[in-house]
């Protein structure tokens, strides 16, 4: 046996209803559903009702099963009055209380004006600006935007991070203010201002421009101990990485750790351009601890602390550079024996062919007077090459062999004596034909016959002999 009852309306009210643009023109109305105890019968939906808030409109409605309902074609972030009510095939439900929802927001028109600064400190500065008109946010006033970042420093030599940075200020006053804090001294910073709404931040206002004054610097970049002789240990130290102003000076601190008697502290003084420093041991056990920081006409800066480690005669050892094993003296040796070689090689070439020349000329030139004939009576030639050689010689080797010629016969001479051998006519031509006293025949290198005197030898001349030959091998 089954049992029915008989369904009814919803009673209860949808909970959490409210409307929120997603864009520009558009409105989203959501709520939260009803169980499905509280249905009360079947088909349950829901029922959406709007209409603009402070407007004599008629309320629109629209049903739907789902939990969300949009309004398109809405005006900018304007303000609508929204309820909503369940719904079953029984009837309608109660309706919700009238809840105020806006459509969505754009992008703000304009920019706060007349940006300024006052109070500048060495790391803040206070910043004021003059409010927004409510209707040209396009929205809901969210948040003051200052963005800012550092320009460059008043150390001219210093580089730095140009990186933009924001602060927001949530403020809603007649004279919005706000102190933008973290900055770097003795730097010189760039910051403009935006408004903003809940999706989108306004155009940006002019640039301003300011400087923070002088602070006190930072760390020394780095801090160095080193032990360089038994009886004394060295320090040295950088630059701090932000000096926040002009360097004075260094401050120096050390006193023993380890010491069996109490050493006072110990204070040095240096000026901007000395940053290292040697203190004597009482023995190899002694361990200090130094401390050093930066001075700017502000006034000390933040020190770097550091304690000398434990030096024995073996880490002393170890601590000393061997030259003979660094890069640089390697390189160096080496340059030095390659050069070396280079000279000894250079000097073989030279001394090897600075010995072959004098042999040449001992063999090519005798230092005796020669006969211009033979011990047969022929005519010796090679006076003739020896002179059109001098004459293709270099100056000085020229002078040389004219110096070893002067011994030696006479040209004129040697072509008297040629004159008076027998002669014949030339062959072929009918000439005059020479032969020399056992009958050998000269014309076969002298062709038709000419007067030695007439010949040229300035260098154009060539004697075709064996002597040429060699000397055209050589």
């Amino acid at each position: 046996m089954r049992f029915q009852t008989s369904g009814a309306p919803p009673d209860v009210i949808p909970k959490n209803l409210k409307g929120v643009g997603t864009w520009r023109n558009n409105m989203e109305i959501s709520w939260e559903p009803l169980s499905y105890r509280e249905w009360n019968g079947p088909h349950l939906k829901y029922l959406v009702w709007w209409r603009r808030r402070d407007s004599r409109e008629e309320w629109k409605n629209a049903t739907t099963k789902w939990l969300k309902y949009y309004i398109y074609d809405a005006d900018t972030f304007t303000p609508y009055d929204i309820k909503v009510q369940a719904v079953n095939d029984f009837g309608l439900g109660p309706e919700s209380p009238i809840v105020t929802g806006y459509s969505g927001e754009d992008r703000p028109l304009t920019a706060p004006l007349n940006l300024r600064v006052s109070d500048i400190e060495s790391t803040q500065v206070t910043v004021h600006w003059d409010p927004v008109s409510r209707s040209s946010i396009m929205g809901e006033l969210k948040e003051y935007k200052v963005y800012y970042w550092r320009d460059s420093s008043q150390l001219r030599w210093l580089s730095v991070n140009r990186g933009t940075k924001f602060k927001a200020f949530p403020v809603n006053s007649p004279e919005p203010s706000g102190v933008v804090t973290e900055l770097i001294p003795y730097s010189n910073y760039k910051m403009y201002i935006v408004v903003a709404n809940n999706r989108y931040e306004g155009p940006p206002s002019n640039n301003i421009h300011f400087s923070t004054p002088e602070g006190v610097p930072s760390a020394p970049r780095f801090f160095r101990i080193q032990q360089r002789h038994l009886d004394s240990i060295y320090v040295d130290w950088d630059l701090p990485a932000e000096p926040n102003g002009i360097i004075t000076g260094y401050s120096l601190k050390y006193q023993t750790v380890n010491a069996t008697r109490g050493e006072e502290l110990q204070s040095e003084e240096f000026p901007p351009n000395v940053t290292s420093f040697s203190v004597r041991r009482y023995d190899r056990y002694t361990r200090y601890r130094f401390s050093v920081a930066a001075r700017t006409q502000v006034g000390t800066g933040e020190w770097h602390t550091e304690e000398s480690p434990h030096y024995t005669t073996e880490i002393y050892a170890q601590d000393q550079v061997d030259i003979t094993t660094q890069g640089w003296f390697i390189g160096i040796m080496c340059a030095v024996a390659l050069i070396v070689i280079i000279l000894l090689i250079v000097c073989f070439i030279k001394r090897s062919r600075g010995g072959k020349y004098p042999v040449r000329e001992k063999k090519d030139i005798s230092l005796e007077p020669v006969d211009d004939k033979d011990q047969e009576g022929s005519f010796d030639y090679r006076s003739l090459e020896r002179i059109a050689r001098v004459s293709t010689l270099p100056y000085p080797r020229r002078e040389e062999e004219r110096g070893l010629q002067r011994a030696q016969p006479s040209m004129e001479a040697m072509m008297k004596r040629s004159e008076s051998d027998d002669s014949l006519v030339d062959y072929g031509e009918g000439g005059e034909i020479s032969f020399n006293e056992d009958g050998s025949f000269i014309g076969q290198y002298t062709g038709t016959r000419r007067d030695v005197r007439d010949l040229d030898f300035s260098g154009g001349l060539e004697l075709h002999s064996p002597m040429n030959t060699v000397y055209s091998l050589a």
